[in-house]
């Protein structure tokens, strides 16, 4: 019996430590706040420490009133809370909601995933110019350590490592469908040569609107101070759409649609601080995460069930099994006590 109330506490323990959000990595945020708060002002009371703040000089996306489900089978776990929504109808500029991670990441590898659904281009369609091939920055990890004093998310500096970009599907500024990206770094008023797309742009290539895609991203540090341009050298990034949660990442190689790395196209010699490293500089450190509006882009979207950590298992749970739960309490624990080993029960030490 004192075995069934443990499983029953760790159960709850369980469930309870899955729907807040904690500071440090892994990150999980369901976005379980006050419909219609702005993501930079969050009220809620689903972050246990830190919070979104107000990062750039524009209103940040609000928070909606719905979840975005997982579009893979078997399913990802159950979204609960909110979403946050896109409005990039407005032509007065970009506003962006900050989190800072709770430490510093400067070596390794480091993932993020999210659920998004376009749900409406515009009549306008997306900004004719650099964006209809180059793509607009919507999300993506920050190096900025001073969140609440940066005018632009990615300037003075400030770099933005594997943002999610989208643009045009067919290359035209009507194009019914979008294409997804990313890249190294994102900064302002730079260079933006380093980004790749999921595909080259054409009449039929990119997704369609009110479709959710399960992303998920990787940005890992290569730093080669001794050879900055040589063969092995190069910071690197992944992204995969609709891969399946719950499995491993080598499993999903169907669902990569980009790699820079060693296994990929192995772009080198691009770096995180901007450009190709001197050799006695070093990268900046990512400690931050931005969500975006961006007026070039599509006209509106929701973004859900934001995840970060440093493996892939962090950001690609499998869904819970609350069945198989329930029938091990209803069982009056019958399963330990078969095992015969009580010393050995994982659970024992919830």
């Amino acid at each position: 019996m004192i075995k069934t109330i443990r499983v029953a506490a760790c159960l709850c323990a369980l469930l309870i430590f899955a729907g807040r959000v904690s500071a440090a990595l892994p990150y999980y945020d369901s976005f379980s706040y006050t419909t219609g708060d702005t993501l930079g002002t969050r009220t809620g009371t689903n972050s246990t420490s830190g919070n979104w703040v107000t990062y750039s000089n524009n209103t940040p996306p609000p928070i909606g009133n719905q979840s975005l489900s997982y579009p893979t089978t078997p399913a990802g776990p159950t979204p609960t809370g909110f979403d946050v929504k896109y409005d990039n109808s407005s032509t007065t500029g970009n506003g962006s909601g900050y989190h800072a991670l709770g430490q510093s990441i400067s070596s390794g590898t480091v993932y993020y995933s999210l659920l998004l659904d376009v749900t409406a281009i515009g009549t306008n369609g997306f900004t004719s110019g650099s964006n209809l091939t180059a793509g607009s920055f919507l999300a993506g990890f920050s190096t900025d350590t001073n969140p609440t004093g940066q005018p632009n998310p990615a300037g003075n500096g400030v770099s933005c490592a594997a943002p999610l970009v989208m643009r045009s599907g067919d290359g035209s500024a009507s194009s019914a469908n979008y294409q997804l990206g990313t890249g190294v770094n994102q900064f302002a008023n730079t260079t933006i040569s380093n980004r790749r797309f999921e595909g080259a742009q054409g009449p039929s290539a990119g997704h369609a609107t009110n479709t959710t895609l399960f992303l998920v991203f990787s940005f890992t540090y290569r730093l080669d101070v001794a050879n900055p341009n040589g063969p092995n050298s190069g910071d690197y990034v992944k992204m995969w759409i609709n891969p399946t949660p719950g499995t491993l990442e080598a499993d999903n190689n169907s669902a990569k649609v980009i790699d820079t790395g060693p296994s990929g196209t192995n772009d080198t010699g691009i770096y995180l601080n901007g450009g190709v490293n001197s050799g006695t500089a070093s990268d900046p450190a990512i400690v931050g995460f931005i969500i975006r509006t961006n007026s070039v882009g599509a006209d509106a979207m929701e973004v859900d069930e934001l995840r970060i950590g440093t493996n892939w298992e962090d950001v690609t749970p499998p869904a819970p099994e609350p069945a198989a739960a329930l029938a091990i309490i209803a069982s009056g624990g019958l399963f330990l006590r078969r095992s015969g080993r009580p010393r050995h029960d994982p659970l024992s030490a919830c």
